[in-house]
């Protein structure tokens, strides 16, 4: 049912849902072509914390 969910702003809580994902992963893959800095920082920061915590 998840899999199969289209999205839609005007659907199902999973439509809505699935339209909400959809338009933050696009926001987030165009800051990073448009090369957001802030955007570049944040990934550089969470990346390096979280290779830190592992090692």
């Amino acid at each position: 049912m998840l899999q199969s969910a289209k999205a839609s702003q005007s659907g199902s809580n999973i439509e809505q849902c699935a339209a909400r994902y959809d338009r933050s992963g696009a926001i987030l893959i165009n800051s990073i072509v448009n090369g957001s800095i802030v955007t570049i920082i944040a990934m550089v920061a969470i990346s390096s914390v979280s290779i830190a915590a592992i090692g």
